[in-house]
């Protein structure tokens, strides 16, 4: 399933589009951005999104400082066309400047999660015990002048993550000096460790693929496990 605002596109094994389903969540907002899944020990889809109102700054404030939250949602049925939206807000955050947007939300080996956040160059990480209980910013770690806990400060935003064993892998959008986007990750034990700019390595940019221009920009990733056999081709 590929997840956007309102719909979601299902594909098979050869990506090609098997179905488009419309799709809305129940709650106070009007709308929703930055839709983020992940799969429970059930195999049962847990979405997180920012939630849109019509009056309100999508990703900053109208009026600065004020609280974001990311929101989590279940769906009603298989049919994946209603989702109930949970009570309490996954994080509910107080900025005072910049933008806090699209969540990713990843599993560590020792079964607890951590949720990702952007805002504009730098990504935020939090921590939560399941998919249904708020995610804080985890102790023991010192926070960065945005009051945050920074793994990539200035270093790139709109995460994609994944876990590798024990390890987690971060990739990041990463603006250059040349203006264009390019993808670049870092590694981890916990996934909560703030890297260094020396600690990324660029795994996508126009000079990695050449059917690319010099100024073509590479962003907002999203990295999922090639599928095993078990995934086959739709009639």
């Amino acid at each position: 399933y590929l997840f956007t605002p309102g719909d979601i596109y299902q594909y098979d094994a050869c990506f090609q589009k098997v179905a488009q389903i419309e799709f809305d969540v129940s709650g106070d907002q009007d709308g929703l951005a930055d839709p983020s899944v992940i799969l429970d020990d059930a195999g049962d889809i847990n979405l997180f999104f920012l939630p849109s109102f019509n009056d309100e700054d999508l990703t900053g404030c109208n009026s600065y400082p004020c609280i974001k939250q990311i929101q989590h949602a279940t769906p009603d049925d298989d049919s994946l066309e209603s989702f109930t939206g949970t009570v309490t807000a996954a994080i509910e955050a107080l900025i005072s400047s910049g933008s806090f947007s699209d969540p990713e939300v990843v599993l560590r080996s020792d079964g607890t999660y951590i949720m990702y956040v952007s805002a504009a160059q730098n990504t935020f990480a939090f921590v939560g015990d399941s998919l249904s209980d708020s995610f804080t910013i985890p102790d023991a770690y010192e926070l960065g002048d945005s009051g945050f806990l920074e793994i990539s400060s200035d270093s790139g935003g709109v995460p994609g993550a994944i876990a590798v064993g024990d390890e987690i892998w971060l990739y990041v959008t990463t603006n250059t000096d040349a203006g264009v986007d390019i993808i670049r990750r870092v590694v981890s034990s916990d996934g909560l460790a703030p890297a260094a700019e020396e600690d990324f390595t660029t795994v996508l940019s126009p000079e990695l693929l050449t059917s690319f221009s010099s100024t073509s920009s590479l962003s907002s990733p999203s990295i999922i496990a090639w599928p095993d056999s078990d995934w086959v081709a739709s009639e």
